[in-house]
């Protein structure tokens, strides 16, 4: 397994980190589901303390991915693709970047428009770049909803292109982002 991409295949560091966020968002989603729903108390603070946390990680998550990414370009596209699905795959590329920034700032953002902390697993809290307000706390979580929801469709679409790539056209795209010898190769 190279650690950097190559023409063909993505490094360990790119696995890992896209691996990772997917975990992180999945995570975050199925959380972030339930907590509105739960009694208030200790547990209910918890959670959203949980939710919180794992965002501010994606964020750090993608820092670090856009960091490796700049320094090692993503191997080139498969034979197989046509330029219209190379350019949706682009595009497809830049909203689920633009969606994984924006989904958990607005979360951030809304937690200080709700005059709320946003702590990292308790080790250290963001400072806090606006005060509560009720109309922006509406506003940031209109919009936190809303993207969240974007991204879970558009992660849905991203998982069935590379489920297509594999089944359908056989040209091994799914393989690139797994440890060697998960798939074959077509």
């Amino acid at each position: 397994m190279p650690i950097r991409n190559t023409d063909t295949v993505y490094g360990l560091p790119s696995q890992i980190l896209h691996w990772g966020m997917a975990g992180v968002i999945a995570l975050c989603f199925v959380v972030g589901l339930g907590m509105e729903e739960l009694p208030k108390g200790d547990f209910k603070g918890m959670v959203y303390a949980f939710h919180k946390s794992l965002g501010v990680l994606a964020i750090l998550l993608l820092a670090l991915r856009l960091a490796w990414r700049v320094s090692n370009p993503a191997p080139r596209a498969v034979s197989s693709q046509s330029v219209w699905m190379e350019r949706a795959a682009k595009l497809a590329h830049i909203l689920l970047y633009l969606l994984m920034l924006g989904v958990p700032v607005t979360g951030v953002l809304m937690s200080f428009a709700n005059g709320k902390p946003v702590t990292f697993f308790g080790l250290f809290a963001l400072p806090p770049v606006i005060g509560p307000d009720k109309g922006l706390k509406h506003l940031f979580g209109d919009l936190h909803e809303g993207m969240a929801n974007g991204l879970l469709v558009l992660v849905g679409l991203h998982v069935a292109a590379a489920v297509w790539h594999q089944i359908v056209l056989k040209d091994g795209v799914l393989g690139r982002m797994l440890p060697a010898g998960w798939l074959q190769r077509a």
